[in-house]
């Protein structure tokens, strides 16, 4: 690793510990032991820290991806606290399919963040687990998205339970016939220097946390208050997913990544008129 590269990643790491922090007193504050509250993380809780006029918005790459629009473009002034405007948590983008968006973090050498569309017609199979060895795989951020960007080291056991439980949480939403789509954001998270595995002769450091951000929008043009979940990159301690649920307010603020704004006047948001 280059010495530049060394000093960027010292840097990061830095941040992250700020990261960490941040995340032992938000959990803390919630519960006083600093272990996570089901009951704080609650989607009716997320709604309640704003105002009932306000409307909430959430960020997606509506123009760069899936060519089946969302329920939004067609029913754009639907009453709906949360709407879904063109955007991405990330200020890169890398690489755009139709269905797929992800930014890349040159310092880690995996994806910092990576965005899907799960509905009927993009479903596809998970892979099956490949080790990297010393008991991680090579696990995937988008299911089955078998290339080197969208592979992260992944502990083996969480890959195949509560991580796999999740993914498959996701998966069986798009069966309710009033789902539309499932908007699933999926990243890595570096709270403390970790160890690196070798992919086609590129570094890839192991994350210490992985999360999902989930944003159901349903048929009828509403879009449900999105759930987040954040996991440590190691064997499960439960299966309960509501343990990992988190705040997507104050993951937000933790992570520094945007996926949520804010306005006024639920009645003009045509979703169209939105460029952010």
């Amino acid at each position: 690793m280059s010495l530049r590269s060394c000093v960027k990643l010292k840097k990061r790491l830095k941040k992250n510990m700020t990261l960490t922090r941040n995340m032992m007193i938000v959990w803390s504050q919630a519960t006083g032991n600093g272990a996570p509250d089901v009951q704080s993380r609650t989607l009716e809780s997320e709604e309640n820290m704003y105002s009932e006029d306000e409307t909430i918005y959430i960020r997606i790459p509506l123009l760069e991806t899936f060519h089946n629009e969302p329920t939004a473009h067609l029913v754009p002034y639907v009453t709906s606290r949360y709407k879904l405007i063109n955007g991405f948590p990330s200020d890169n983008i890398v690489n755009i399919t139709r269905s797929y968006a992800m930014s890349f973090d040159n310092n880690t050498g995996n994806a910092e963040l990576v965005y899907e569309i799960l509905n009927r017609n993009t479903l596809v199979n998970n892979c099956d687990p490949i080790s990297f060895g010393q008991g991680y795989d090579k696990g995937h951020l988008a299911a089955a998205r078998n290339h080197r960007w969208n592979i992260i080291p992944q502990n083996h056991l969480l890959n195949i339970r509560v991580w796999k439980d999740l993914e498959n949480k996701c998966r069986n939403m798009t069966t309710d016939n009033e789902i539309r789509n499932v908007h699933v954001y999926t990243g890595p998270l570096y709270i403390r220097p970790m160890p690196y595995f070798e992919l086609e002769g590129r570094r890839k450091i192991v994350p210490t946390h992985l999360f999902k951000v989930i944003i159901v929008e349903n048929v009828n043009g509403t879009v449900r208050a999105p759930g987040c979940y954040v996991m440590p990159n190691e064997a499960p301690q439960t299966t309960d997913l509501n343990v990992y649920r988190m705040n997507i307010g104050e993951f937000q603020r933790v992570s520094g990544l945007t996926f949520i704004e804010h306005g006024l006047n639920l009645g003009d948001t045509d979703i169209n008129n939105w460029s952010k």
